[in-house]
């Protein structure tokens, strides 16, 4: 049993290119900075599959980006949250 599908991996891969590349060219290397900027890439990445796909679904994890059965955008949200966390505690 996979407990992602291949559009979550390409997300969170592009997502990861797009950030560490932003992080580069801005001198950015904290751990919360980065995943402030993670969080809302791979949520748009998703949520705009899922949008111009005739079968997208909000929800519907086989639909858009998924991984651990959470849609990829709630991913990208709770990475937001706990970057934001992260910024505030100092971490």
């Amino acid at each position: 049993m996979f407990i992602y599908n291949r559009n979550g991996l390409w997300m969170l891969a592009v997502g990861f290119v797009i950030t560490f590349g932003i992080g580069y060219l801005s001198g950015i290397s904290s751990e919360g900075s980065l995943m402030v900027i993670l969080g809302p890439v791979i949520a748009v990445i998703d949520l705009i599959y899922r949008f111009k796909s005739e079968k997208g679904h909000w929800w519907y994890t086989d639909n858009g980006g998924s991984l651990f059965f959470v849609p990829a955008w709630c991913v990208g949200v709770l990475w937001l949250i706990l970057g934001i966390i992260y910024m505030t505690k100092g971490s």
